[in-house]
């Protein structure tokens, strides 16, 4: 798996090798791009920004989501089980675990009702716990990709779309 993701990334970044070459002026050695006009250019940066930058952000944003989206219907589903066991009073019900893809309903066969509970309340602060980490951690790290990689971007963006306000100078 290792390997074929390495070589993926050969395959995807090979063609680099033929866009761009070394240049030296004086003491400062650069890397030049090979296209003839600036059309080549900025479809190279737009192709370059949509499928290193904007669809990495959007796949991850869609799959956090969907993680959240998984640990808040698992923490309400044990919201729900712990009130409908207060609601009755207390009395031993045929419970179903919380809500973790599809599960299938188990019976809970413990001696006393007030274990069982007891069990379900700390279960509930762990994955309230877990919940609130993990969705943190989604955000952070969506911001973080996004912190990083957007100077670059705009940059390259501005510089292709609008070369004579750009707000850096390609001129060596």
């Amino acid at each position: 798996m290792v390997m074929l993701a390495w070589t993926i990334s050969f395959v995807f970044a090979l063609p680099q090798f033929f866009l761009f070459h070394l240049q030296v002026n004086g003491e400062k050695t650069i890397c030049k791009d090979n296209f003839k006009s600036d059309k080549g250019s900025l479809v190279y940066v737009m192709f370059v920004f949509f499928f290193i930058y904007l669809i990495p952000v959007i796949i991850l944003i869609c799959c956090y989501v969907c993680i959240s989206v998984t640990i808040w219907r698992n923490v309400i589903g044990l919201k729900e089980m712990k009130e409908k066991d207060f609601d009755d009073g207390g009395e031993k019900q045929e419970h179903r675990k919380p809500f973790i893809g599809k599960t299938k309903q188990t019976s809970l066969d413990i001696g006393s009702v007030r274990l069982e509970n007891s069990r379900r309340h700390n279960a509930g602060r762990l994955i309230s716990r877990a919940k609130t980490k993990t969705v943190k951690m989604a955000v952070v790290i969506v911001a973080l990709y996004i912190i990083c990689w957007s100077p670059q971007f705009v940059c390259q963006l501005w510089l292709s779309l609008d070369p004579e306000n750009a707000p850096i100078n390609s001129k060596f």
